[in-house]
């Protein structure tokens, strides 16, 4: 299994929570714990996602041109879908503003899994197959420190601070 596949798993996880979010037969009571869910989901995503890209930006061999643009995109993605995903707890539930805001966020995160495929041939050209396997060992290491934290989207927020300025 390689990175893309692995991270694609966890964009398939926050789609579905965002799903949820939409799906006009869930009930309006159920809506703030469904938006705890997909904060959390995010903030191990981009947690986990960020500490591997620290990793591949720190090879020796540096990341080529294709790579270094994709890793600053997806950076600044994270930042504006925590942003997003923040937003939703200024809107009441289920109005139509809060379903505005989480369709947006979820036609932009669709967009931003679907770069990832992009990304696969770029890893592909610039790393082995043990780098490969490397970082999907640190990506799945990271998702399980992020879940074992106390604050898991505080650790997420801590880490965007620079991307966010």
């Amino acid at each position: 299994m390689d990175l893309c596949a692995v991270v694609q798993r966890d964009h398939e996880d926050i789609d579905n929570a965002l799903s949820a979010l939409l799906n006009p037969a869930t009930p309006p009571a159920e809506l703030p714990g469904l938006l705890d869910v997909l904060r959390l989901a995010l903030a191990v995503h981009t947690v986990a996602e960020g500490r591997v890209l620290d990793d591949l930006w720190a090879l020796e061999t540096r990341p080529s041109n294709a790579l270094r643009p994709m890793i600053a995109q997806i950076r600044s993605e994270h930042a504006r879908h925590h942003e997003m995903a923040e937003a939703l707890s200024d809107v009441e539930p289920s109005n139509v503003t809060w379903y505005a805001r989480v369709l947006r966020l979820r036609v932009d995160l669709l967009e931003h899994a679907r770069r990832h495929v992009y990304m696969r041939g770029a890893l592909d050209r610039h790393l082995d197959r043990p780098q490969q396997r490397a970082l999907v060992a640190k990506y799945m290491t990271e998702r399980l420190r992020v879940l074992g934290s106390t604050a898991p989207i505080i650790t997420a927020r801590q880490q965007l601070l620079p991307a966010a300025s």
